[in-house]
Parts: C-alpha cells; structure tokens; sequence
C-alpha cells in the first residue's frame, strides 16, 4: 500500500463526542409557527385507495418542517421557554395526480383537500377551471399549482401538534396547518441561525 493511500485510508472521516441533550417532548395543542423547510418526500408514487378496495392513486408526497415561533416564550403555558424554537416535521402531505392511465390507477381530486388547505394558509394562488364531470355537467375546479420552498419559507401558521408512537417511543409531530391571522413572516434578521 502506498503512503498516500495508507494517508487517505486513516482520514476517511472523525469523529467528536457531543454531548446528549436532554430529550424534550413538545405538549399536544395548537402553537404558532413558520414554515422552515420542504422536502418533496416521494414523486408518483403508487398508493393504495382507502375509498376504491383493489384501486390504487398516483400521488406526490411532500413533507414540511415548522418552527414553533419565539411568542410562545411569552405565552402562560408550562415550558414555554422550551417550545419556542423547536422544529418539529409535520405529517406528508399527499397531492393526488392525474394517472394517466396506469393500470388499477384512478383520480383523487377530492383527496386534495389538505393540500389545498396548506395552498391558503401560505396565500398560494390557485386558478380555476371550468371542466365536464362524467355525465356533461359543468363544474368549477381549482388548478394545485406545485409548492416550492421559496412560495412558503418563514411564513407564519398555527400548527396542531398531536402525539404518535413509534418504535415504542413518542414524538410530537404537526397533524394540522392552519391560517396565523397576527402571524407575520420571519425576516432573515430574526432567525436565530
């Protein structure tokens, strides 16, 4: 083996003992918060129906991260201090798409309501479409734009945050986005990284 070989092989990678800190479970309620990141978790995936047994669904998945928001310091409740500035990831978000003809594969557009939820609180614009449901009647619909990081980072929203076991653990994560109606958007100034 030659020296740099032998070199490169004992730096691969370090290592440095961090200290644990102390595993803090934020309480089930409802909290104000900004959005922090998105992640698109999975795109086309093939997911079962819950409403059409045998049937499946092709849908995108993203996942969003929150920061609860520093006002909760201020808030009477029991470890406020704590709360604030915690960032907590909130259950996938589905966006049914049009199959296009995969096999087994058929349209959600109802089960967009949560999506679309998540497009008003954040004040992304939707367009609408007049369209022919299956027996020639009209019918207005929404057209889902695509969510980018850019159309939500640090814009405030009220999170419900209900508890889950996993693993025989217990972790808190946001069940539930809503409209912050005080809540203004965190300016790079006011972050705290």
């Amino acid at each position: 083996m030659s020296d740099i070989t032998e070199k490169l092989n004992t730096e691969y990678a370090t290592f440095e003992n961090e200290e644990k800190k102390e595993f803090f479970l934020v309480p089930q309620g409802v909290f104000p918060a900004h959005a922090k990141t998105l992640n698109l978790k999975s795109r086309d995936k093939i997911v079962k129906s819950r409403n059409n047994p045998g049937s499946t669904h092709l849908a995108d998945i993203y996942e969003i991260e929150y920061r609860i928001a520093d006002e909760v310091a201020d808030m009477k409740i029991n470890d406020g201090k704590k709360i604030a500035g915690t960032v907590l990831r909130g259950n996938g978000i589905f966006v049914f798409k049009n199959p296009d003809g995969q096999k087994d594969c058929i349209p959600n557009p109802s089960g967009n309501w949560q999506y679309t939820n998540l497009l008003k609180v954040f004040g992304v614009k939707m367009k609408e479409k007049e369209v022919e449901n299956g027996k020639g009647e009209k019918k207005v619909v929404k057209i889902l734009p695509r969510l980018s990081e850019d159309k939500i980072l640090n814009k405030p929203c009220m999170v419900t945050i209900k508890h889950r076991e996993w693993n025989d653990n217990t972790y808190a994560n946001v069940v539930r986005v809503d409209k912050w109606e005080d809540g203004k958007m965190l300016e790079d100034d006011d972050l705290p990284f």
